[in-house]
């Protein structure tokens, strides 16, 4: 959760002077900036574009912060400033909000378990719309190479930072490249093949 705050923080940062905090275009903010800037190496991949590159960075604090990293990064212009709640108001819509988040789950529950959806309508009108933004950003081909490349890369600092105690800091951050190569190649591959397949 404070991954994603620092992340939401960097998004808000105007990256050229003369712009103000938390008025910025997101491609437009110090995050953006430079998640532009590393974007080209993974190109070859399929996603070369800057918010997928960008969640890949506060990944290495723990990589279910990239799933909310993408939902801060696609989803933050269309979560305007919220209008001023009353008491009442603010309870109602918060309880609104509770309820929905139970239905979701509960509906939910069959794909977690593996099972089939029992819902009547398990069409593409009900996807949220972090999935329908990704699903707009994201082949089948350059998702499922971002899926592998997320799935190799360095696990967490955590890892590196014990790995380092335990074996010393060269060993850890040969780990670290390593880790990021096999990443890369393999997503490649798996690019390549998927775009020809899929």
């Amino acid at each position: 959760m404070g991954t994603v705050a620092v992340v939401w923080l960097l998004l808000a940062l105007p990256a050229v002077s003369g712009q103000k905090f938390a008025t910025v275009p997101p491609q437009e903010s110090l995050f953006g900036v430079v998640s532009q800037a590393v974007s080209p190496i993974f190109a070859p991949l399929g996603f070369g574009n800057w918010q997928a590159t960008g969640a890949l960075v506060p990944g290495f604090i723990a990589k279910e912060v990239v799933v909310g990293t993408l939902g801060q990064i696609y989803l933050g212009e269309q979560a305007a400033a919220p209008a001023p709640l009353g008491l009442v108001a603010g309870i109602t819509q918060t309880l609104g909000a509770a309820w929905d988040a139970v239905k979701a789950s509960v509906s939910a529950l069959p794909t977690v378990l593996a099972l089939p959806s029992l819902s009547a309508d398990a069409s593409a009108d009900t996807q949220t719309p972090l999935a329908a933004a990704l699903a707009r950003a994201f082949t089948p081909a350059s998702g499922l190479a971002y899926l592998v490349f997320v799935l190799l890369y360095t696990p967490c600092i955590a890892t590196v930072g014990a790995m380092a105690q335990e074996h010393g800091r060269r060993v850890a951050w040969v780990t670290v490249a390593y880790q990021l190569a096999t990443a890369w190649i393999v997503g490649l591959i798996v690019y390549q093949i998927a775009s020809r397949v899929l």
